[in-house]
């Protein structure tokens, strides 16, 4: 059984975080503002952050709240309310961004680096049609995050330049270009039948 939570002021919770960097206090700060995290959360729809990624954003948030925050400007609760509420603008804005940019690059398959390489008189234009269909079928096959890593890397990109530039893992670009690779080819399976 738990036990109950003394009733500590926000100040005295706010002056243990800043000087003593208790850890406890934060944690509890951190519970007593949760209903407002999670009704924030709710408002915003269109956001496709976990909700597990927001708790983290939220104590990051909280973090830097108490660290700039200033009892003369007001009270507490107010200040890292907008704080979470321009996180959230921030992380809707970058999500928007991540979907244009995939939007925007559309390609012609002439200017592909693989349409190049095949295109040769060795090789008959029906494959190259269905070569062709094929990757416009894997445009709605692959998720947002396979078709954007797979556009870097028909760009010139290398593994670890599409990592750092979306934030990324190397293994997970790899894992995602490995899924395209697979879909292609289960692609131009179907087509030869």
């Amino acid at each position: 059984m738990k036990k109950p939570e003394k009733k500590i002021s926000e100040q005295k919770l706010i002056y243990m975080v800043r000087n003593h960097h208790d850890d406890a206090s934060f944690e509890m700060l951190f519970r007593r503002y949760l209903p407002m995290v999670h009704k924030l959360r709710r408002k915003y729809t269109g956001l496709t952050i976990s909700y597990e990624d927001w708790h983290q954003e939220a104590g990051i948030t909280l973090f830097k709240c108490l660290k700039t925050y200033d009892e003369i400007a007001g009270a507490f609760a107010t200040y890292y309310r907008k704080m979470l509420l321009n996180r959230l603008n921030d992380l809707y804005r970058s999500q928007q961004t991540q979907k244009r940019m995939v939007n925007t690059k559309t390609f012609s398959l002439d200017q592909m680096p693989m349409a190049d390489q095949i295109e040769d008189e060795r090789v008959a234009s029906d494959k190259v049609v269905r070569f062709r269909i094929a990757l416009n079928k894997l445009t709605t096959e692959c998720s947002k995050f396979e078709l954007l890593c797979f556009l870097k890397i028909c760009n010139g990109m290398s593994l670890e330049e599409v990592a750092a530039e979306l934030q990324k893992d190397p293994r997970s670009v790899y894992s995602a270009i490995w899924r395209v690779e697979r879909k292609f080819l289960q692609i131009l399976d179907q087509e030869r039948d």
